[in-house]
């Protein structure tokens, strides 16, 4: 009998009204993709952010008129080059998913194991291979 009354009442529900647009189901697939972009969003801008920090220690070495030590500015200049990227890695597996070019189960199992260091060494490394050969 509950079975009968929830199918009754999902029939009768109109399509535009605030009910029926507020219960659109979401296809598996669309889902899976929606939490990739958004995984890959973050990580952009927590890019982003370590970024702007370089750029902030950078700016701040050149206003002390101090001369840094040669490693120093030689390490930052780097890690900035590195970040940059991997912005762009990211920007492409973005697009790539919202094309549908790179299937976002592809995707998400990098993004389980985000916490561990060594691990996240590793997930750059395979989600950067899959990227050069698609």
């Amino acid at each position: 009998m509950e079975n009968f009354k929830a199918c009754e009442k999902e029939m009768k529900t109109k399509a535009f009204s605030k009910e029926g647009l507020a219960s659109t189901k979401m296809d598996p697939k669309e889902k899976a993709k929606l939490e990739t972009r958004k995984w890959i969003s973050d990580m952009l801008d927590a890019v982003s952010t370590q970024m702007e920090t370089i750029d902030a220690e950078l700016e701040a070495m050149q206003v002390a008129n101090k001369k840094p030590k040669k490693g120093e500015l030689e390490a930052l200049e780097h890690n900035l080059k590195g970040h940059k990227m991997h912005q762009t890695k990211l920007e492409i597996i973005l697009r790539m998913v919202e094309n549908d070019s790179l299937e976002p189960e592809q995707v998400l199992f990098l993004s389980s194991n985000e916490k561990e260091p060594e691990q996240e060494k590793a997930n750059a490394a395979v989600l950067f291979d899959v990227v050069q050969f698609l």
